[in-house]
C-alpha cells in the first residue's frame, strides 16, 4: 500500500489531542512522533520535523562541494602554471636572432636559430630580430615627379620636360659645382646585432631609420663631387659616390647604436635635369669618342712598338732617347756607353727578349755578315791557290786565266761570234738582229727592275729607324 493509504481520510482524525503524541508515517516507511497541537500534521515532511538535522546535512553537502571545487581549482592552477612555463619555449627562425630578457635585463644577447627557452611575460620575454637582408628603394626623393606607384614603369623619355623644378614634387641633389642631378638609389641592409637593434630601435621604425641614413649619405656624397664626375662614375669604383654615400649612412646608423649594417647602397640611375639631358649626352658622347680615340692611339702605338722590338721596345725607346740627348749635348763618353747598352739589349740582354722588325733586321745583318765573310774567305783561298800556281808555272797560269776570261766574254748575251775565211779581203756590214736586240733589252730591264726592288726594300728598312726627334714612347 501507498503512504496515503496508511493515514485516515478524515482530517479530524489526523488531529491528536493537545499534549498527546501522534505517530505520523514518514517517507520511506519511517514514523515520526509529534506532540498534538490541535492542528493537522502534513504527510511526508520529515525534514521539517527536525530542522537541525536538515541544516547539518546541507552543510555537509556544501563542504563536500567546496572541497571538490577547490581541488578542481588547484588542478587548473597547476595546469596553467605548466602551460605558462611551457609557453617560454619558442622557436628562433633560421634568419632570426633572439634576445632573452628576464625582469627587464638581457641575460643572453645573441640566441642562435633553434628551439630556445625564455621566461614568459611578465617575468621575461623572448625578443626575436630578423637578420635577413632587406631592400629599400629611394625612387622619389631625388627624382623628377612621377605618379605614385609608377616609379618603375615610367622611363626617362616619359618624364616631364620643364625648365624649372617644383619643390615638393621634383626631387634633386646639389653637386659641388652647384649643378643639379637626379638620382635613384637602392639600399640593402640587415640587422647584424640583435641586442643593439632591440634596445635602440622599434621594429616599425627600422625602415624609416635606414631610409633617413641613406638619404643623408646620398646628399653629402653628391655634394662632394661635380656633376661631370657623378655622371661618369659607376657604383663599382672604389672612390665612387655610392661608396662614399654608403660610408656616411653606415656611420650615421653606428652613431645611434642601431645594430644595422648597410650591405650595399648602389646608384641605380642618374641623370642631369631632363631639360638639358640632350646637351649633356652630346658632351658625354664627344668625351667618350675622344677617350676611345686616345685608347685606340695608345693601342696602335703599343702594337707598333711591339712589332718593332717586342717586349724590349720600351727599354730600347728610353735608351735611344737618352742616346740622342747625349749626342745633342756632346756627351760622347756617355753616348758610347748608352750605345753599348742598346747593342746589349738588341742581343737579348736585360731580361726582355727582342722580337719584331728589329729581330728580323738583326737576323738579316747576321746573314749578310756571314755571306760576306764566307765570300771573302773563298776569294782569299782562290787567290792563295793562284799565287801558288803562278809561282810554280807562271806561263800556264796566265794562259789559263786568259782562256777563262775569253770564255766569260764570249758568253755574254750582247756578244756575237762570226767566222771569216782565212784568205782574201772581207767587208762585212752588220745590222743588229731585232730578236737579239729585243731579248737584250728585256734582260736589261729585268735586271734593272730587280736592282730597283732591292734598293727600295733596303730604303724601306732604313726608313724605319730614321727620325729627327728620336723614338718617343707614351706610357699608360
Amino acid at each position: 500500500m501507498s503512504d496515503d493509504q496508511d493515514l485516515p481520510n478524515n482530517p479530524a482524525e489526523n488531529t491528536p489531542p493537545d499534549g498527546e503524541l501522534f505517530e505520523v508515517p514518514a517517507e520511506r516507511g519511517e514514523l515520526i512522533k509529534t506532540r498534538g497541537s490541535g492542528r493537522p500534521a502534513r504527510r511526508g515532511l520529515a525534514s521539517r520535523a527536525r530542522p537541525d538535522d536538515s541544516l547539518e546535512q546541507a552543510n555537509r553537502s556544501l563542504a563536500e562541494a567546496l572541497k571538490v571545487t577547490f581541488r578542481l581549482i588547484q588542478a587548473a592552477m597547476v595546469v596553467l602554471a605548466v602551460l605558462y612555463v611551457l609557453s617560454g619555449f619558442q622557436s628562433v627562425g633560421t634568419d632570426e636572432r633572439g634576445v632573452r630578457v628576464v625582469f627587464g635585463q638581457a641575460t643572453d644577447r645573441d640566441l642562435s636559430p633553434g628551439f630556445q627557452f625564455s621566461w614568459p611575460y611578465p617575468i621575461g620575454e623572448m625578443v626575436k630580430v630578423n637578420t635577413g637582408t632587406q631592400r629599400e628603394k629611394i625612387y622619389r626623393d631625388f627624382w623628377p615627379f612621377v605618379a605614385p606607384g609608377r616609379e618603375e614603369q615610367v622611363t626617362v623619355d616619359q618624364l616631364r620636360r620643364s625648365r624649372t623644378l617644383v619643390p615638393g614634387d621634383d626631387g634633386s641633389l646639389i653637386t659641388a659645382d652647384g649643378g643639379i642631378v637626379h638620382a635613384r638609389w637602392v639600399v640593402d641592409y640587415s640587422r647584424t646585432d640583435a641586442f643593439a637593434f632591440a634596445s635602440s630601435i622599434h621594429p616599425s621604425d627600422a625602415e624609416r631609420m635606414v631610409m633617413a641614413a641613406a638619404k643623408r649619405g646620398a646628399v653629402r656624397a653628391v655634394a662632394e663631387v661635380t656633376i661631370d664626375e657623378i655622371l661618369k662614375q659607376s657604383s663599382s669604383q672604389e672612390a665612387s659616390v655610392a661608396r662614399r654615400a654608403q660610408a656616411i649612412a653606415q656611420s650615421t646608423l653606428d652613431e645611434i647604436g642601431s645594430g644595422i649594417r648597410i650591405e650595399t647602397l648602389s646608384l641605380d640611375d642618374k641623370m642631369p635635369p631632363v631639360f638639358v639631358k640632350a646637351q649633356f649626352a652630346g658632351v658625354q658622347t664627344a668625351a667618350s669618342n675622344a677617350s676611345k680615340a686616345m685608347e685606340d692611339a695608345r693601342r696602335d702605338a703599343n702594337e707598333a712598338l711591339n712589332s718593332v722590338a717586342g717586349q724590349a721596345a720600351p727599354r730600347l725607346g728610353e735608351l735611344i732617347d737618352r742616346f740622342e740627348r747625349e749626342l745633342e749635348t756632346e756627351q760622347d763618353a756617355a753616348a758610347d756607353a748608352t750605345l753599348d747598352e742598346i747593342f746589349s739589349v738588341m742581343e737579348g740582354g736585360g731580361g726582355r727578349p727582342i722580337a719584331g722588325m728589329v729581330a728580323e733586321e738583326l737576323s738579316f745583318a747576321r746573314q749578310q755578315r756571314s755571306e760576306i765573310v764566307s765570300r771573302a774567305r773563298g776569294d782569299a783561298q782562290i787567290y792563295d791557290a793562284k799565287l801558288a800556281q803562278y809561282k810554280s808555272n807562271p806561263i800556264v797560269m796566265v794562259k789559263q786565266d786568259w782562256k777563262e776570261a775569253l770564255q766569260a766574254f764570249m758568253s755574254m748575251p750582247n756578244v756575237r761570234t762570226f767566222t771569216a775565211p782565212s784568205t782574201g779581203e772581207i767587208r762585212v756590214m752588220i745590222n743588229s738582229d731585232p730578236e737579239t736586240e729585243k731579248e737584250q733589252l728585256k734582260d736589261l730591264r729585268r735586271r734593272r727592275g730587280e736592282q730597283a726592288l732591292q734598293q727600295r726594300e733596303q730604303d724601306r728598312r732604313d726608313q724605319r729607324y730614321r727620325s729627327t726627334t728620336g723614338l718617343k714612347l707614351e706610357t699608360n
